[in-house]
């Protein structure tokens, strides 16, 4: 979830070369000091501001179903797996931001909101069989206007963070997906926190699989298991902490084998590689 374009062949890049990407104090703001998180921790209101739920409808009147994550990154743009936009039996039919429990039955003092969907652009380099640059961004309808309980995470912009690789870093991955694999899902939002793996290493694992393991791409899980984000969680926000409690937007979730199995990392899409065509598409 080629180094060529990664680097791009830019001079030194600083927050000042992405404009239209806010900044800190304006993003990445979470008001909840985490602690080291367990699997699978229920999350606290307002801790993940940017946090979007994706919903889907199979046809004009059915139910809407949230079956992905997303990260509000603009006041009008949602960024989230290119294989969210694109299921075979299901229309994405809206963005859900500001929520805690899904379920709207249950009482979280949360006050959701749904913002209808203008077009969805994925990368033009996906590629659905191998999972490559498996990113896309939601462009919505309507302006968000920020509040406490909706913000935007900030991306990536300096070149000190563009250029990190992250290992040995334990970021945060969040998501209404599911507890275990073929699981059900979690109607309540579940944080949890995992080590970053070397791409050397999550390359040895998936070549038994004869998955390859690409530069745009970022690994992170236990060597044991037991700790890794599901498959509802997809397109759902790998955030780093930086500059104190400011959130940064470091992966994309994208896929894995099975769901927290021993030896095989979850795969993110780096979205280091992808700041110049997030930048130049918002």
């Amino acid at each position: 979830m080629n180094k060529a374009e990664i680097n791009n062949g830019n001079p030194q890049r600083s927050n000042d070369s992405f404009p239209k990407l806010p900044s800190p104090p304006q993003c990445g703001f979470s008001p909840i000091t985490h602690p080291r998180i367990v699997a699978g921790s229920p999350a606290h209101l307002g801790a993940w501001p940017w946090m979007a739920a994706l919903g889907y409808k199979k046809r004009q009147n059915s139910p809407v179903n949230y079956l992905c994550g997303g990260a509000l990154i603009t006041n009008k743009h949602v960024v989230t797996a290119a294989h969210c936009t694109q299921h075979p039996s299901l229309t994405l039919h809206v963005v859900r931001l500001g929520d805690l429990n899904i379920d709207d039955r249950v009482k979280d003092n949360a006050t959701p909101i749904d913002y209808e969907i203008e077009k969805a652009m994925t990368h033009p380099g996906y590629d659905a069989r191998r999972h490559t640059k498996d990113i896309a961004l939601i462009y919505l309808k309507q302006t968000v206007q920020f509040t406490d309980l909706i913000k935007p995470i900030c991306l990536p912009k300096s070149e000190p963070l563009i250029s990190s690789n992250f290992e040995k870093k334990a970021p945060f991955v969040t998501g209404w997906g599911s507890v275990k694999y073929r699981g059900p899902s979690s109607s309540e939002l579940l944080e949890i926190q995992i080590p970053v793996v070397s791409n050397a290493e999550c390359q040895a694992a998936y070549t038994r699989l004869g998955a390859t393991i690409t530069p745009n791409e970022i690994c992170a899980g236990l060597k044991n298991g037991g700790k890794d984000a599901c498959l509802g969680d997809s397109g759902g926000p790998m955030m780093m902490p930086e500059e104190g409690q400011h959130y940064y937007l470091i992966g994309v979730i994208s896929y894995g084998h099975g769901c927290a199995e021993p030896g095989y990392p979850g795969i993110y899409a780096r979205t280091t590689a992808f700041i110049d065509w997030i930048h130049r598409n918002i």
